[in-house]
């Protein structure tokens, strides 16, 4: 989303680059909280499985308030 937002800044309005680039931030953050998500399940023999769910779940509910946003604004 900030990539999005940023890119609407420099491109301006354009629908185009402004999609585009909400598409490369959204494939970039899933990749990284993929890893992150990962790592933190593997580290310390799953010590911090929870902690990974949480994490997951918390933007799983950003992303869903954050297209909602989009969606009806």
């Amino acid at each position: 989303m900030a990539t999005a937002q940023t890119f609407t800044w420099i491109h301006g309005t354009f629908e185009g680059p402004a999609l585009s680039d909400a598409t490369i931030g959204g494939v970039t953050g899933v990749a990284l909280g993929f890893i992150a998500g990962i790592w933190l399940v593997l580290r310390r023999e799953g010590k911090w499985a929870g902690t990974a769910l949480t994490c997951l779940w918390i933007g799983a509910l950003f992303m869903i308030g954050c297209l909602g946003f989009v969606a009806f604004s």
